[in-house]
């Protein structure tokens, strides 16, 4: 069954409900309390980090994030194999996943301490994971880019390269820890981005992980890339950014309140973190948040939700001129529609493109609004471009003289 350029979306959907049972499944023998249980459910659903992904487009970490539960699930049956299996699916999500899945196998080596089976295992996924992620980011990625360098090290705040930051980490530590809480751009856009997403931690259990500090420890990667990142949005709560913490911290939370002993104590606890949870998410939908994101996008309770604010067949008619075995240059939100061909180039590269896909009602990403705008008005006056379909929505240019028309 073909969901066209759907299919992505609904398999990440998917994988997300499948992570909530994961983790449900998880706990499942450990409290009987049909009341805890049914708490633990709707705390898993409520995290913000969840709605924040489902807002954006399908990205492979949020996949990798919804395995983590059962990659858990499979050590506590102590069936190690299907671990190893869920462990290398995740590596082969994205090159950044390995230095993730190193700390939380150290932090599941805290756990299961007194399995020496397990810690073995543990202990080599922990080899593995090195090995691949020194090998993806230090010579296969190097290898394709064009200067021989990973092309996503983006944390000059600590240096040029991935040893600079660790020397920096290592000799200075009180302002690597400052460098986490402030605003290292200058940008005042990006004032009170990083305590945003704190509070909202915080809202979701965060401090109640000091029972489980394997946990914590879990997250170390997760908070380093994060914060140190040069672009601000990745500080904050918004789009892929948050999903890697949802399922740590809403295992973890749980975990930590299971251990309390007294059953009305852990119910009132957590009953207190899924309120926190509901807060948070309320926030994310409702409120004036630092960073400015369309609530009808995230917001399921919005009729907006459901209707798009543009007509979708004057958009229709601008792809359907373009023939299937074109050379497109277009904006990432018409790719998905046009990506069954041998070259799509994400506009401003145009290069060898026959046709380019514009619209002014969908943001100018990655250009700025005045770059997009210039850009705009010099095809417009090209000599080199047919304007080949226009109206308010969109606009498709045509390269004069080319093979495709």
């Amino acid at each position: 069954m073909d969901f066209g350029s759907y299919t992505l979306l609904i398999v990440q959907i998917l994988f997300l409900v499948w992570c909530g049972v994961t983790i449900n499944k998880l706990f499942r023998q450990q409290v009987k309390n049909l009341q805890f249980s049914l708490g633990r459910h709707v705390n898993i659903l409520f995290v913000f980090g969840v709605y924040s992904a489902l807002s954006f487009d399908y990205h492979s970490n949020v996949i990798a994030a919804c395995v983590i539960p059962a990659f858990l699930l499979a050590l506590s049956n102590n069936s190690l194999k299907i671990a190893w299996f869920w462990l290398l699916f995740i590596l082969a999500g994205k090159e950044n996943l390995s230095l993730w899945m190193i700390f939380v196998c150290i932090g599941l080596l805290v756990e299961y301490r007194k399995s020496k089976q397990v810690s073995y295992h543990l202990v080599a996924m922990v080899l593995v994971s090195i090995v691949w992620f020194v090998g993806v980011t230090g010579f296969i990625m190097p290898a394709f880019s064009e200067n021989g360098a990973y092309p996503h090290f983006h944390y000059s705040v600590l240096g040029e390269t991935s040893g600079d930051a660790i020397k920096f980490l290592l000799m200075h530590p009180i302002e690597s820890l400052k460098l986490l809480f402030s605003n290292h751009t200058g940008l005042p856009e990006a004032d009170h981005v990083k305590p945003e997403f704190i509070a909202l931690m915080c809202y979701a259990g965060l401090p109640l992980l000091i029972f489980r500090p394997a946990y914590l420890i879990m997250m170390i990667p997760l908070v380093f890339q994060k914060f140190y990142h040069d672009d601000f949005f990745k500080w904050g709560i918004y789009a892929q950014y948050s999903i890697e913490f949802a399922p740590i911290v809403a295992i973890g939370v749980v975990s930590a309140v299971s251990g309390f002993n007294n059953n009305k104590f852990r119910l009132l606890i957590l009953l207190v973190v899924i309120a926190g949870n509901l807060r948070a998410t309320r926030y994310l939908f409702k409120e004036k948040t630092r960073l400015w994101q369309e609530k009808n996008k995230i917001d399921p309770f919005r009729m907006s939700h459901y209707r798009r604010p543009f007509p979708v067949e004057q958009f229709r008619k601008a792809i359907d001129l373009i023939p299937e075995d074109a050379i497109v240059s277009c904006q990432s939100n018409f790719q998905p529609h046009i990506s069954l061909r041998d070259k799509v180039y994400q506009f401003p590269d145009i290069n060898d493109a026959q046709f380019i896909l514009l619209t002014d009602w969908a943001g100018s990403y990655p250009l700025e609004r005045k770059d997009f705008d210039c850009w705009m008005d010099s095809l417009h006056r090209s000599d080199d471009w047919n304007i080949e379909y226009e109206n308010v929505w969109v606009v498709l240019f045509g390269r004069k003289n080319s093979v495709a028309q």
